[in-house]
């Protein structure tokens, strides 16, 4: 589900944030974990992030803050339509099978289901997304391989 990519970030830093004794990438990469990790951006879920490489000049905005463009290694869940994948079944219910996290719902309608047989929670089944909403969290619909 997760996959490794590059991604392109734009970040304000105040400063104060900036400490002398802290290397630059490994400062920007500190920052970039608390506003960032779990969090949905650019319609990717980050889940972490290992790598920053700046690839402009800093600019120094009129209010004194610093802004990076910058280049970092992640790794995200980005889920499209007819992707497949193998998802742990977190709860069920008449209705169909969930899988949940903080960020991501999945879920298995009974009629998207093989045999419309709900599976039991904490099985794994292969899926294929037929359907996906973001607002502020990733809600896809999936069925039954």
């Amino acid at each position: 589900m997760e996959k490794q990519i590059l991604l392109k970030f734009e970040i304000i830093i105040e400063p104060h944030e900036l400490i002398p004794s802290k290397n630059l990438n490994n400062l920007l990469l500190i920052l970039l974990c608390e506003r960032y990790v779990n969090k949905i951006y650019n319609s990717k879920i980050i889940c972490a992030l290992y790598d920053v490489n700046i690839n402009e000049n800093p600019k120094i905005l009129s209010n004194g803050n610093i802004k990076f463009c910058c280049n970092v290694d992640c790794s995200v869940i980005d889920l499209n339509i007819n992707d497949e994948l193998i998802l742990p079944i977190t709860s069920n219910n008449k209705m169909g099978a969930f899988y949940k996290s903080d960020q991501l719902t999945v879920f298995i309608p009974k009629h998207l289901c093989k045999e419309q047989m709900i599976p039991d929670i904490d099985t794994s089944i292969s899926v294929i997304i037929v359907g996906k909403r973001i607002t502020d969290k990733y809600v896809c619909v999936a069925k039954m391989l």
